[in-house]
């Protein structure tokens, strides 16, 4: 005699290895890069359409470059252009430009100068590309009112598209947090970042974010064109362009398309966004 098994078993036990198969494939390669795509599609087809409130970009664009000497004269521009916006006082100037080295002695005495005038300061420290050593500014730069904090990206996994930013980076027992949430705790007026395994605490802000995956941050990505943008070149013609940027986070670095510091987002899969731009995108997320 033939055992008829019920229907709704049958359903019950498909649905189950269906729901198992699905948790498995999650962890494959295949299964994140769905995961991935799903993201990126929804990110574009609902878009963030608010304007930023305190994120701004001072771009070295291509006429800055073209007008003031190119990536030659970087560090003279770069201490003109913080002269102007010192005067402007902007609540945290964050500056994406590695100053590993020393340079021209007019050009770095210049920027102690300005650098000793901003009392919350953000500069770029990286990352060597072996993973054993941070690239620091020289002593002279790191004034009472600096901070360290890393630029190094985190494309993927298993493609080149920047979703995500590590928020702390650890190499030989030194931490480094990310230049984002450096200027978050600026901004907010924190003395320190405090961290769980679990999650990063910043003045009234916490932030999810494991310790065991590397302390990721999704960053919220928005349109670009709805952040400040501030060209070098303008702010150095018309003074008068500071004002735009008084009480506001100034993140500044090369935003020329020419620049090797460019990554594809979620958003921009024609052209790369720049580097200093993806840091204000996540300081915005975080704020």
């Amino acid at each position: 005699m033939t055992r008829r098994i019920p229907g709704g078993a049958v359903y019950a036990a498909i649905g189950f290895l269906s729901g198992l198969a699905a948790i498995f494939l999650s962890f494959t390669a295949l299964g994140i890069q769905f995961d991935n795509t799903v993201a990126d599609w929804l990110s574009r087809l609902h878009p963030l359409r608010t304007p930023a409130r305190l994120a701004a970009v001072l771009a070295f664009d291509e006429r800055t470059l073209m007008e003031y000497g190119g990536i030659r004269d970087l560090r003279r521009t770069l201490a003109l252009a913080l002269e102007r916006l010192t005067d402007a006082q902007p609540a945290v100037v964050a500056v994406d430009i590695t100053l590993a080295e020393r340079g021209d002695p007019a050009a770095d005495a210049a920027l102690e100068r300005v650098f000793a005038r901003l009392p919350h300061l953000v500069l770029a420290c990286e990352m060597t590309p072996d993973g054993r050593l941070w690239q620091d500014p020289p002593h002279g730069f790191l004034t009472p009112g600096a901070v360290l904090g890393h630029v190094n990206a985190l494309p993927g996994p298993y493609d080149a598209i920047n979703r995500r930013i590590a928020l702390e980076r650890v190499e030989g027992r030194v931490r480094r947090f990310a230049m984002s949430l450096q200027a978050l705790r600026c901004a907010t007026g924190a003395r320190v970042i405090d961290t769980s395994p679990t999650d990063i605490v910043v003045g009234p802000i916490v932030i999810d974010s494991r310790w065991d995956e590397g302390r990721p941050l999704r960053v919220h990505y928005r349109d670009p064109a709805l952040i400040l943008h501030v060209s070098v070149r303008d702010l150095l013609r018309a003074p008068s362009a500071a004002r735009q940027l008084t009480g506001r986070v100034v993140f500044t670095g090369v935003t020329a398309q020419s620049a090797s510091d460019r990554l594809f987002t979620p958003l921009s899969t024609d052209v790369p966004l720049a580097g200093v731009e993806i840091h204000a995108q996540a300081f915005q997320t975080m704020f």
